[in-house]
């Protein structure tokens, strides 16, 4: 489809096989009476597709609305794919990092130690008087957590403590995660807790979804321990021109036309 140059992958220092790669997919089009190109296309909307949904999954079904967001695409491929993603799920705009290519390895290196610890709970919030009984496995949850992080190297004042909890309605097979700000509970929590779980149901589900008159349940309740990792400083990216000039033209299979069509390309360091 001409995305990529064959010639140019990895800065030229490995060659991919073309006529191979033209082999194998066009193998797949001669079964449908397609050709190569076609068949190329019809593997990149498949592909196109199965992110497309695999992006709805962490939003929509989450209660978010794409079309509110701006995608950050990174890593080897996501900014190949980026554009037809995007519009596919309707966000209006694609941010490309520079390094974007290295950015997963480089957030490997800086990223801060996280552990989380989770435990069964099963608390049936109409039973309030159960709260001490899940504040003690909290507490052996927490202090788990920090003895953890202390062996690995932390001080207790470089790691942050944060809480979730794992809630449903009383014989439904799914959980809804909630933060979880409260340190203790109380036997006055429960009804407050019930309620942030229904708000939050009906924030991604819709108004009047929930089913206020059934038994709410805190299944699964989760300690996140973050240890702080110094972090170098980094000088800021160059934003660059808002039009910068174009290195080249290259003949690209558009997908969403089906047809060859003149592409600019662009440096990665602009």
């Amino acid at each position: 489809m001409g995305f990529i140059q064959p010639a140019g992958f990895l800065g030229g220092r490995r060659k991919l096989d073309l006529e191979a790669a033209r082999a194998a997919v066009g193998s797949l089009g001669e079964q449908a009476g397609w050709t190569t190109e076609q068949a190329a296309a019809g593997i990149h909307d498949i592909a196109v597709a199965n992110m497309i949904n695999a992006l709805r999954e962490v939003s929509v079904q989450k209660g978010h609305d794409p079309r509110d967001f701006t995608m950050l695409a990174y890593g080897g491929m996501t900014p190949l794919f980026a554009w037809a993603v995007a519009s596919g799920a309707g966000l209006s705009a694609v941010i490309v990092p520079p390094h974007s290519a290295a950015f997963s390895a480089w957030g490997v290196v800086l990223a801060d130690h996280v552990r989380r610890y989770e435990q069964t709970v099963n608390w049936d919030l109409d039973s309030p008087e159960r709260a001490e009984n899940v504040n003690s496995t909290v507490d052996q949850l927490v202090a788990r957590a920090l003895d953890d992080a202390l062996r690995s190297g932390f001080s207790e004042a470089d790691v942050e403590i944060t809480r979730s909890g794992s809630f449903r309605f009383l014989g439904q097979v799914w959980e809804i995660d909630l933060p979880i700000k409260l340190t203790r509970f109380t036997a006055q929590d429960s009804p407050v807790l019930k309620e942030a779980f229904i708000k939050r149901y009906e924030e991604i589900y819709g108004e009047g979804t929930a089913w206020k008159d059934s038994a709410v349940v805190l299944l699964d309740y989760s300690v996140t321990a973050t240890g702080r990792e110094a972090t170098p400083d980094f000088p800021p990216w160059d934003a660059g021109t808002a039009n910068p000039a174009p290195r080249d033209t290259r003949q690209v299979f558009d997908p969403s036309s089906r047809s060859w069509v003149p592409f600019a390309i662009y440096d990665a360091e602009m």
